[in-house]
């Protein structure tokens, strides 16, 4: 096929994009795990249907990312920084009282903390930048499609 107007992925972004997917699956694992959260104040169908779609804006958030899209790494930041603090502490509630939940909530946040770290790497930031410009540069050549 012809070139296509973008520039090869950084391997940075790459395992961004799957420590994200990651932590989602993790979350979703401790949705599960947890099962109080269904013991709210609204009906289960209205719980489980904010889950589900808040699930598939982070799942979009990512895939969006991995697309090279400059505003939805600046979303994925903006979300993420507010809420870290504000997960401290449910995160030490669920060390104590699921370990098992508890142990996976460390993972979800230290992968998520690894993976800002790694979309916002300088090479990863070049590579948004000539994504959402489409200027090639010598660090980013142009990435073809295979045949198929």
């Amino acid at each position: 096929m012809s070139t296509m107007n973008q520039c090869a992925q950084p391997s940075q972004v790459s395992t961004a994009v799957r420590l994200l997917y990651f932590t989602i699956l993790l979350g979703v694992i401790r949705l599960i795990l947890e099962p109080e959260w269904l013991h709210g104040q609204m009906p289960l169908g209205a719980v489980l249907t904010i889950q589900a779609f808040s699930i598939a804006i982070v799942g979009m958030i990512v895939y969006m990312i991995s697309r090279g899209k400059h505003w939805a790494r600046i979303v994925f930041l903006i979300l993420f920084i507010p809420g870290l603090p504000l997960a401290i502490m449910p995160l030490i509630h669920s060390l104590s009282a699921n370990p098992f939940s508890g142990i996976l909530g460390v993972l979800q946040t230290v992968g998520q903390i690894a993976a800002a770290a790694l979309l916002f790497h300088r090479e990863s930031s070049a590579w948004f930048q000539a994504m959402k410009t489409g200027v090639q540069t010598a660090d980013h050549p142009p990435k073809t499609e295979s045949p198929g």
